[in-house]
């Protein structure tokens, strides 16, 4: 790939051979001993520790956003159930497009514990409302079967 760089940026190095020269691009390394000469480093701290977060501007994100109704977003979630779906087409509708995905993350983000599974409950039948086959009484053993392995082991 052809990566062009600016005429001002390459210093030409001669080469042993008259005529020749090579292109660089490297910057040449600062002199670290001057620096420490010209920069007045109390006034510099000084400015660092006058700072504040107005003046670090943040990006504004999806979640910063969505941080002005956290609460009401919350509760909705909480007590009332509401889905996903239903708050994020809300959300868009008002102006704020942001997709399902994007709204559970920023839910869970939140502290908001994820619900538990139901547990499974043991099926009797094969669900289609047919009993199931009655089973070997404990009195007896069912005969041994030899199960074939897939790799044609008998076990």
């Amino acid at each position: 790939m052809f990566r062009w760089t600016k005429p001002s940026a390459i210093r030409r190095v001669p080469v042993g051979t008259a005529g020749t020269e090579q292109r660089t691009t490297m910057k040449e390394k600062p002199n670290y001993a001057e620096l420490e000469k010209r920069i007045d480093f109390t006034a510099l701290s000084g400015r660092l520790g006058q700072l504040t977060q107005a003046d670090n501007p943040q990006r504004k994100t999806v979640f910063t956003l969505l941080d002005k109704v956290r609460e009401q977003i919350l509760a909705a979630r909480r007590n009332r159930n509401v889905s996903y779906q239903v708050l994020a087409k809300e959300l868009t509708s008002a102006g704020l497009t942001v997709s399902e995905p994007t709204l559970r993350k920023y839910i869970r983000a939140q502290g908001a514990e994820k619900k538990p599974r139901k547990p499974a409950t043991p099926q009797t039948g094969h669900g289609d409302a047919k009993p199931a086959a009655p089973t070997a009484s404990a009195g007896t053993k069912p005969a041994a079967s030899t199960r074939q392995h897939r790799f044609n082991l008998n076990l």
